[in-house]
């Protein structure tokens, strides 16, 4: 009898430790659109998949994931209506698989984009992307100005860009308008390696000059900077993912944790990557259609990784993910 109650009583606790973990951890749901308007939603906590909804023949290219709201269970993305050739912002319902229209731009990016999570900053009414001017091959940052409804751009002195990796990707810190983006040069005389550049979007200045990385290279880079801190994640579909901290005066990386990731439709997937606040959280397969989903405080090191949960379906051309 006793032994019955002790083993409740920890399963118990287990349980509530859990459920007070992932409510810190802040990700509850690891999103997914389409490219042909397929929506996912994967709960993090049970690894299950508790949406799968067509979200209607609209008129929408999807670029990015901008923010999620739980209390709502609504995320914004950035979308180009093809009817008009205009960038739009977009509110999508997941209770109500319905878009909203948010705010619109006299204009449309169709350059080059690299997955990642675009810098949002809805106090001063933008949004950014680093990318690469095929012209100069420079490295570009793009930027949709809300206010002044344009698109323009700032050519930074760095070139010529490497086409052939999946750079540059950026990590925007909205308390101080610093843009952390990652990049490669194509130069022969070099061996490969990252360079990481500091690029302040209020006072459009460069903060901090290249620091490069020699011989860090990531083959599915992603960038993300917390409480002070700069991570780099590799997000290699079929070789696991890995995360390091990266320390800009030594000019040097450490793996901090691995995630095992062997994707059979890895070429579904655009983006497997969720990012809010601290934490992160990661989409992840391991034999054949068994998923996982974990969620990492980056500041603390919590981490939870969900049940592998057999997914039958095939997936679509995934095209932008989020977490929220």
């Amino acid at each position: 009898m006793r032994s019955s109650i002790l083993f409740s009583t920890i399963l118990l606790l287990s349980l509530i430790n859990q459920c007070l973990s992932i409510e810190y951890l802040d990700i509850n749901q690891f999103i997914m659109m389409g490219k042909y308007h397929q929506f996912y939603a994967v709960n993090t906590t049970t690894g299950e998949l508790i949406k799968n909804v067509d979200a209607g023949k609209q008129n929408y290219f999807f670029q990015s994931f901008l923010s999620g709201n739980p209390f709502t269970n609504s995320f914004l993305l950035l979308a180009t209506d093809q009817n008009d050739q205009q960038d739009v912002i977009l509110e999508y319902s997941i209770n109500d698989n319905t878009f909203t229209e948010i705010n619109r731009i006299n204009d449309s990016y169709s350059g080059l984009a690299n997955a990642q999570m675009y810098a949002y900053d809805p106090v001063h009414n933008f949004v950014a992307l680093p990318t690469v001017d095929m012209n100069e091959q420079n490295l570009t940052i793009y930027i949709w100005d809300f206010n002044t409804k344009q698109i323009t751009y700032v050519s930074l002195p760095y070139a010529p860009m490497n086409g052939n990796t999946l750079y540059p990707v950026g990590s925007y810190d909205a308390t101080t308008g610093n843009y952390y983006i990652i990049y490669n040069i194509d130069e022969p005389k070099l061996r490969l390696g990252t360079y990481l550049v500091v690029y302040n979007m209020w006072t459009r200045t460069i903060v901090k000059e290249p620091v490069y990385f020699y011989d860090f290279v990531m083959q599915v880079p992603q960038i993300v900077y917390t409480n002070d801190q700069i991570y780099f994640i590799d997000l290699c579909l079929v070789c696991n993912f890995k995360i390091y901290t990266a320390d800009p005066p030594t000019q040097s990386t450490k793996n901090i944790y691995t995630v095992p990731a062997k994707f059979k439709q890895s070429n579904n997937f655009g983006s497997t990557f969720g990012v809010k606040g601290s934490s992160i959280v990661l989409f992840s397969s391991v034999t054949s259609e068994i998923y996982t989903t974990t969620v990492i405080d980056l500041a603390t090191m919590q981490i939870h990784t969900s049940p592998s949960i057999a997914m039958t379906n095939t997936f679509q051309y995934e095209w932008i993910s989020g977490g929220f």
